[in-house]
């Protein structure tokens, strides 16, 4: 047997197929410094974040920060607590998804796993999108790719159901573009072994694309590095925009041990290496915009585990976080072009 991933890699994912409720709670007392917002306050774009679909991240749950961060920029925001459908999707300028679950999803989390969308909801939400609207499709891991393969592929994306690692040593985080020492440095407080130590485990990071959405409205806007906390990789169609891609050392594997209790390590499943594949684009879609994100605590501010080790825009080494998760959201809203 071919031997991928690392013993870390593996509890990792042991801990991931575990309740989770208990293991990330929101950080309600992360705010963002934002001298400049896009739009006076309760005058901008109408974003609705999903609730409707068995979300595990909500507008009042684990996207609180990623909720009042937009409404101190001038979003009006609510909660979506319906099923999509035309006259639901036309009080909404910006529609966010963030890992949906089937109603179909098992205890387990095993394979397969079916659409969050039935066919009526999918045809009014890509309809809405080519008519002008927007959408910020976030997906994870698996199973959350699997919930939304058939939304994503009808947008020009193709996600992988499974586990993504920056390598083979390493499960979380991952880091996209200037990966200098104090990041390594930051991360490293919390493990045992050293910052240099820590950065050759990692992997070769990841590169970020050239895009408005890097560059922001001015430098102070600008992002050079993004980190994310174990996800999955897509393909894109011809016309996707890169924002993040998987290093040299990217490897991925669907995680067979549900259906197979005998597959006892995420590697006894297939392994792929998924080097090139993007983390995060975007597309124009009709007169609509589309921004697929491989990962979701990336746009959270969470406590994790007993030891409430902070996991999204909070983490020190996470710092550029959230005015990346801005900038998508003013991407999609033409603050920026």
């Amino acid at each position: 047997m071919l031997r991928i991933f690392g013993p870390a890699v593996v509890g990792a994912l042991l801990a991931l197929a575990a309740p989770a409720d208990a293991q990330q709670v929101p950080d309600t007392t992360f705010r963002f410094a934002n001298p400049q917002p896009a739009y006076a306050r309760s005058t901008g774009p109408r974003v609705c974040i999903d609730a409707a679909h068995r979300n595990f991240h909500t507008m009042q749950g684990r996207y609180r920060a990623f909720t009042t961060m937009l409404e101190q920029d001038g979003y009006r925001v609510r909660s979506n607590e319906v099923p999509f459908a035309a006259d639901a999707l036309r009080a909404c300028d910006i529609v966010v998804i963030a890992n949906p679950a089937s109603i179909n999803r098992s205890e387990t989390g095993g394979y397969p796993h079916d659409s969050a969308l039935n066919e009526s909801e999918l045809s009014a939400l890509v309809t809405w999108i080519w008519g002008g609207g927007s959408l910020l499709l976030i997906a994870d891991h698996a199973p959350v790719p699997g919930a939304e393969f058939a939304l994503a592929t009808s947008l020009g994306f193709t996600l992988f159901d499974g586990y993504v690692a920056a390598s083979d040593s390493a499960m979380s985080p991952a880091v996209f573009g200037a990966a200098d020492e104090s990041v390594y440095r930051l991360l490293a407080q919390r493990r045992t072994v050293s910052a240099a130590e820590l950065q050759r485990l990692a992997g070769a990071p990841g590169i970020l694309g050239n895009h408005v959405i890097l560059r922001g409205r001015n430098p102070r806007e600008s992002v050079s590095t993004v980190v994310t906390f174990t996800g999955t990789a897509f393909h894109g169609a011809r016309d996707v925009e890169p924002l993040l891609i998987w290093g040299r050392d990217a490897v991925g594997a669907a995680y067979i041990g549900f259906n197979v209790p005998e597959a006892k390590a995420p590697d006894d499943g297939p392994v792929t290496s998924f080097a090139g594949w993007l983390h995060g684009g975007v597309r124009r879609v009709g007169a609509g915009r589309v921004a697929l994100l491989g990962e979701a605590a990336m746009c959270s501010a969470q406590w994790a585990g007993e030891q409430r080790v902070p996991m999204g825009m909070n983490a020190p080494y996470a710092s550029q976080n959230a005015q990346f998760c801005l900038n998508v959201v003013r991407w999609l809203s033409g603050a920026l072009q």
